[in-house]
C-alpha cells in the first residue's frame, strides 16, 4: 500500500502504517522507483555532471542530486538521490521543496501542520528536532529548523524549514526561505549529513 505525503494534507489510506519508507511517495514517487521513469537518461546524466561539485566536500561522489522542476500539485520542484554507479538510476531519496520567499513564518506554519500529521502516522517512530545555523551562511544568521522521523530500519522521513538571511537571499544564486519534506534512506541520509 502507498501513502502520499504531500506539503499541505497528509492523505492515507488505511490505519496501518509501513516500516518501509518505500510505502510513502511525494507526487506520485517513492523510494525504490526508477528516476527513468520521471527523466531520460540524458536529463539524468546532465544532472548528474551538475552536481558533482556540490557534495565533494564529503569526499567520493557515492551519491548525485537530480532536479526535477515541473507542474507538481504541492511542490515548487523535487530533486532525487541517486547512487553514482547506478545504471538503472533507483531514487535513494526524495526532496519536496516549497519556496516561502522571504515569508519564514508561513514556512514555521506549514512545517507544524505537517509535524502534526507526521506524529499520528508515526507514532512508533524515533522523533528528533534540531535547530541550528546553516553551515553555508558564514555569517551565522541563516538557521534549519528540521523535525524527523527515524524508522526501526534508520531510514529518515523529515520535515524542514531552510531560514535564509536576508543577505544570502539576494546573493548569487539566491537562497529564498524553502519547506523541504524528504524521505531518504539511511545510507543517503548518513552520507549528506
Amino acid at each position: 500500500m502507498k501513502i502520499l505525503l504531500t506539503i499541505f494534507v497528509l492523505l492515507f489510506s488505511s490505519s496501518v502504517f509501513g516500516d518501509d519508507i518505500s510505502d510513502f511517495e511525494i507526487e506520485g514517487i517513492s523510494i525504490g522507483d526508477s528516476l527513468l521513469d520521471y527523466m531520460s537518461e540524458e536529463e539524468i546524466l546532465i544532472e548528474k555532471e551538475k552536481s558533482k561539485d556540490w557534495y565533494a566536500s564529503l569526499g567520493d561522489q557515492i551519491f548525485f542530486e537530480a532536479y526535477l522542476f515541473d507542474k507538481f500539485k504541492n511542490y515548487d520542484y523535487l530533486s532525487f538521490f541517486i547512487k553514482s554507479i547506478d545504471i538503472n538510476f533507483i531514487i535513494q531519496a526524495i526532496y519536496g521543496v516549497t519556496f516561502f520567499k522571504e515569508d519564514i513564518r508561513q514556512c514555521y506554519k506549514k512545517q507544524n501542520e505537517i509535524i502534526a500529521e507526521l506524529d499520528y502516522l508515526f507514532k512508533n517512530t524515533n522523533k528528533s528536532t534540531l535547530e541550528a545555523p546553516l553551515d553555508w551562511d558564514l555569517s551565522g544568521k541563516s538557521f534549519i529548523k528540521r523535525t524527523s522521523y527515524e524508522f526501526s530500519n534508520q531510514d529518515i522521513i523529515a520535515v524542514e524549514c531552510y531560514d535564509w538571511d536576508e543577505s544570502m537571499q539576494k546573493g548569487d544564486p539566491p537562497n529564498p526561505d524553502i519547506l523541504s519534506l524528504s524521505i531518504n534512506t539511511k545510507e543517503l541520509f548518513s552520507w549528506i549529513n
